[in-house]
């Protein structure tokens, strides 16, 4: 009897050993400049190269490592294994220049002699009853403030699918900040 006890139980051990290594670990992800985005919004001459200051403000809501989604119209949550791979607010950073860049914009150190804009990132997050990432920017200057909104559509293929879309949304809507100025 004694031996068919340690036969159930180093069977049921085997089973599980094989299942703990099964479960699906997390993955982190970062974005970069698409080209495809800036071929299609990308002026057909940039005749001088020019300075600009900006600060980039992002909601503290998705600022951090987790990305956001939305199920419903007034509650934020987000996907627990997924993360961005530094901080949201330092993507966006590195992003912004990298799209600057190619509208031949560096960013300046000096404000005392450039023009200067702030842009507040209001929300960016996966809708996930519309399959569809939103971003919504706030940009300031002098003169005026101006909202740009942005969606895009989700293909289906699994999670990277998302983060595509994360992407050109928001290729797309630093290219709108660094045109309009």
């Amino acid at each position: 009897m004694r031996g068919i006890k340690y036969i159930w139980i180093l069977g049921f051990a085997v089973l599980l050993s094989g299942c703990l290594g099964k479960i699906p670990q997390g993955q982190s992800y970062e974005l970069g400049a698409n080209a495809e985005v800036l071929q299609q919004t990308l002026p057909k001459n940039i005749s001088k190269k020019r300075m600009l200051e900006w600060e980039i403000i992002v909601a503290p809501k998705i600022a951090g490592k987790k990305i956001a989604y939305k199920k419903d119209a007034n509650t934020i949550a987000y996907f627990a294994k997924n993360t961005w791979i530094e901080p949201f607010s330092e993507i966006l950073n590195a992003l912004s220049q990298k799209v600057a860049w190619n509208y031949g914009i560096w960013k300046s150190d000096d404000k005392g002699n450039v023009e200067q804009i702030k842009i507040n990132v209001l929300d960016c997050y996966f809708d996930t009853k519309k399959e569809s990432v939103f971003v919504q920017l706030l940009v300031e200057s002098k003169e005026s403030s101006v909202l740009i909104v942005k969606e895009e559509a989700v293909e289906s293929g699994g999670f990277v699918k998302i983060i595509y879309a994360f992407e050109r949304a928001l290729n797309l809507a630093f290219a709108d900040v660094f045109l309009s100025i």
